[in-house]
């Protein structure tokens, strides 16, 4: 039984490696301001792009400029880590016993 266990947590572990390097080329995106700023990050939560546009730019308020990056890049994260949970949560399924609250 334990053995058993042991087997399953390795290959757990191997599907989740597997998983995160998925995760590195599969990027979302997320905006604001009708696009004025986009961030792009992949799906191990690393900023691949962020565009700010002329429009916003010629306004010229650095204030305003950096609080809607901030913005756009959290929520990029914050896409990212929905997509990695429900990658690593599909690579565990069927290999780990069901534990309540574990996934």
């Amino acid at each position: 039984m334990l053995g058993d266990l042991m087997e399953k947590l390795q290959e757990a572990r191997k599907m989740m490696e597997e998983s995160k390097k998925e995760l590195d080329g599969i990027t979302v995106d997320a905006e604001v301001e009708g696009g004025a700023v986009k961030v792009v990050a992949n799906g191990n939560r690393l900023i691949k792009n962020i565009s700010i546009s002329e429009n916003l730019i010629k306004k010229g308020d650095k204030e305003a400029i950096e609080d809607l990056v901030l913005v756009a890049v959290n929520k990029a994260l914050e896409n990212a880590v929905k997509l990695g949970k429900e990658k690593i949560k599909d690579a565990a399924k069927g290999v780990l016993p069901k534990i309540p609250g574990l996934f």
